[in-house]
């Protein structure tokens, strides 16, 4: 199976691609505007880790002066159709960098444009890249909220067993980074509670 990076198609209703365009073009963008912050230039910088529009994620520096802990990779929800890495989980994942863990919050390719599992592909494609530049070589937290939760405990098992890895794609499981502990975050202050303690 090969990595495609080409949209294709996938059959919708009417009613369905109203019901998707308004949760990624108004109410998302809403949420996260109402419930968010913006992030901080100095403390957030923006990596690029694959070739499509949404393979990116941000990199949330831990504060000066506190030692360091394991990372935490996090993944964010809106049922795979919409969401996006910034603001809304901002305040959660800057407190958890004040605490000592660099954080990576993650894009991922929306569906219905480009569905399972291309998400989980992307984001395997991230955690290589982290692991390659020397971000996660002592292991990870592997987080996510609704959605980005489920991605995370699938992206958890993956990893822990080639064989399932070999039937999403061909990456390499020495490539990956080890997986400290993974949390599905049904709120995003069970997310802060849960790996800051």
């Amino acid at each position: 199976m090969s990595r495609a990076t080409t949209s294709f198609q996938t059959p919708l209703s009417l009613s369905d691609r109203i019901n998707v365009a308004l949760w990624k073009n108004a109410l998302t963008p809403f949420f996260s505007f109402i419930g968010g912050i913006p992030a901080p230039r100095e403390r957030v910088s923006e990596l690029r880790y694959g070739d499509l529009k949404d393979e990116k994620l941000d990199i949330i520096t831990p504060a000066s002066g506190i030692p360091e802990r394991v990372p935490v990779v996090f993944i964010h929800g809106g049922g795979r159709i919409s969401g996006s890495k910034g603001r809304f989980y901002n305040l959660p994942l800057l407190g958890l960098a004040d605490a000592g863990h660099r954080v990576f919050s993650l894009n991922y390719p929306l569906a219905p444009e480009l569905p399972h599992p291309f998400a989980l592909r992307s984001l395997l494609r991230a955690l290589v890249t982290l692991k390659s530049q020397g971000h996660l070589s002592r292991g990870m937290h592997l987080v996510g909220d609704s959605a980005g939760g489920n991605l995370a405990v699938m992206l958890g098992l993956i990893i822990k067993n080639p064989a399932l890895l070999r039937l999403v794609d061909f990456t390499e499981p020495e490539t990956l980074p080890q997986v400290s502990s993974t949390n599905n975050a049904k709120r995003v202050s069970d997310l802060f509670l849960s790996v800051r303690l």
